[in-house]
């Protein structure tokens, strides 16, 4: 029995918002002049944490399907997509770096390359700019090579079981980097890399494992309800009121910003994905504008860096509001020309000449009737971004 792929359009405008708020969030960064409570808004962190849901969801989802139809996942046809997917684009942007920065100074050290090349900037920072936002890479190449063997090897149950361990470690992961080292939430310390975004990964992996063994019943309204204040309350915690004043103790609840964001991102992608709920959002993240950056999510992602650099001086629309729209239209632009023109084919080749042919499906047992494997294979974080 075959399992139907289907592409969920909502999904790939999700990425489009996502990669719009990374976008904008490092653009808006630059202007030191718009005021706290902006920059909160226009969050290029929040944008990251929709990415790795998606990206959890997604690959979960991938891995799961091919389980369930072939009896086993393939470890060397997953790992060769992925490298035909990131490996092109991730070394095209290493040597524009290079000569970038020999050329017209703001110098990378010797080992950002090398690091940024092997996914290795969550455990080894790069201390470079331009190459600096690899680190995001480097925290889904950690949650593929973890997660692969364990969804091939593990029971859905104990996979459940896993990711929820994971969600309640990692606020207190995030309280400990800011309570013993004074250092952002988010950000990874030694010996303890990756685990600070792990319950977005996770929320979006448990939200797959829900679809595949029993989709929700929820009303369209509780959906709705519980959506928004999860979503709600992520965003609450980043505001400034939570960190200055007579109740500067509530910033110990900032380690659950995340959290709750996720849940909230995780609930989204069952809405979207399994249920007719919430057309306004399905129809609005289903726009083409939308849909178009998600799909060349990666490559804008990749290349934005470059433009949200404050060594990149603008020729003229140095103004407030006209150089962040410039640097944005430039990133955007810039992105999806190297989509169409030489990640996308260049992709298709390498994934023709590297996979062989896929197992056979099997012929025993039932598949799970209600769970149909989304095809927005296309998203890979920083992230997410398979086509």
């Amino acid at each position: 029995m075959e399992i139907p792929s289907k592409r969920i359009p909502a999904l790939d405008g999700l990425r489009g918002l996502a990669i719009l708020l990374v976008v904008v969030g490092h653009a808006v960064s630059l202007k030191r002049s718009i005021p706290v409570l902006w920059h909160r808004l226009i969050s290029s962190e929040v944008g990251v944490l929709l990415f790795f849901t998606l990206s959890g969801y997604l690959i979960t989802s991938l891995l799961a399907h091919e389980k369930a139809q072939f009896g086993k996942v393939n470890w060397k046809h997953f790992l060769i997509k992925r490298a035909a997917k990131l490996g092109p684009s991730l070394l095209l942007l290493v040597a524009v770096t290079y000569v970038l920065s020999r050329y017209r100074g703001n110098s990378c050290q010797a080992h950002s390359y090398a690091v940024a090349l092997l996914f290795l900037t969550e455990i080894w920072s790069a201390r470079c700019w331009r190459l600096g936002h690899t680190w995001s890479l480097s925290v889904e190449e950690i949650f593929y090579l973890t997660w692969l063997p364990a969804v091939t090897r593990l029971s859905t149950a104990t996979l459940g079981k896993i990711l929820i361990a994971v969600i309640v470690a990692a606020p207190a992961v995030r309280a400990y980097n800011y309570l013993v080292t004074g250092r952002s939430f988010l950000h990874a310390l030694p010996p303890i890399p990756f685990f600070p975004w792990a319950d977005s990964l996770a929320f979006g992996a448990l939200a797959a494992l829900v679809a595949l063994e029993k989709p929700p019943k929820m009303g369209p309204r509780n959906f709705a309800s519980a959506i928004t204040l999860l979503l709600g309350l992520g965003y609450l915690f980043r505001m400034p009121l939570f960190k200055a004043g007579s109740i500067s103790w509530l910033k110990y609840l900032t380690p659950l910003g995340p959290t709750a964001f996720g849940a909230g991102v995780g609930l989204l992608l069952l809405a979207l994905a399994h249920s007719d709920g919430m057309p306004l959002v399905r129809r609005f993240l289903s726009l083409a504008p939308l849909r178009a950056l998600g799909k060349a999510s990666y490559s804008i992602y990749l290349w934005q860096q470059i433009f949200t650099d404050r060594a990149f001086q603008l020729p003229v629309a140095n103004g407030l509001v006209a150089g962040i729209f410039l640097r944005v239209g430039l990133a955007i632009a810039v992105g999806c020309l190297l989509f169409h023109a030489y990640e996308q084919p260049l992709n298709l080749f390498l994934r023709r000449f590297g996979l062989r042919k896929s197992p056979s499906p099997r012929t025993k047992g039932d598949l799970p009737p209600a769970f149909s494997a989304p095809h927005n294979e296309s998203f890979d974080s920083a992230f997410l971004r398979k086509n």
